[in-house]
């Protein structure tokens, strides 16, 4: 995480949840990155991208999983869900190819700024979160990241909207965020307030299936 980012994590599920997504004790733990990017979570984990590129182990869309029903133990699905026509259908996807008592951990946008890779669809609230994963038993579900971090990451883009000039806007996304990012471990403290994920930048959802 770059430290000037607005990026900030107040409370990483990772830390509490790691063990039991990655790494089940006593035998080997099949794990797929759905939308993985190249970036490798894990060294067991089996990358997944609609492109190829390096890191990238299984090329394919996120509508039809390559995989034969109860495959993995651990299917991780972070800032992909946005990006998809069909979440509805890339979830149950995901519910298929699970083993039973399997676990989904997945991040999605709240209050986040367009962002095409290569299409931008959908936001979600907790309660949109909760629907869409209505098939798993829910294990937690939370801020990723706080209000601050959407605030941040709006006032920087907005600054840019005053030139077309991307040099520029590089210039004054940069300046800004070194004279705010401070502001960022306010999170840390917002993140306790019931409401906090009213105003969050993502949240994120730990499920099992049933």
């Amino acid at each position: 995480m770059n430290i000037v980012s607005s990026d900030y994590i107040p409370s990483n599920p990772l830390k509490r949840w790691r063990k039991r997504l990655l790494n089940k004790k006593g035998k080997k733990t099949k794990i797929l990155d759905v939308g993985s990017g190249g970036v490798r979570i894990d060294s067991k984990a089996i990358t997944m991208d609609i492109e190829a590129s390096k890191g990238v182990d299984v090329v394919a869309d996120a509508h039809v999983i390559p995989f034969k029903n109860n495959t993995f133990d651990t299917v991780w699905c972070e800032a992909v869900l946005e990006h998809v026509r069909d979440p509805n259908r890339v979830v149950s996807e995901i519910h298929r190819v699970l083993k039973r008592d399997g676990y989904i951990f997945a991040v999605v946008p709240f209050i986040h700024k367009y962002h095409a890779h290569p299409n931008d669809y959908q936001r979600y609230s907790k309660s949109g979160l909760e629907e869409l994963f209505n098939k798993f038993k829910k294990e937690e579900l939370g801020v990723y990241r706080g209000p601050t971090s959407a605030l941040l990451s709006f006032i920087t883009e907005y600054l840019t909207l005053f030139s077309n000039n991307k040099k520029l806007n590089s210039l004054i996304k940069g300046l800004s965020m070194l004279l705010l990012f401070p502001t960022k471990y306010l999170d840390k403290i917002l993140i306790k307030n019931k409401r906090s994920h009213e105003l969050s930048n993502a949240l994120y959802y730990i499920g099992r299936k049933r």
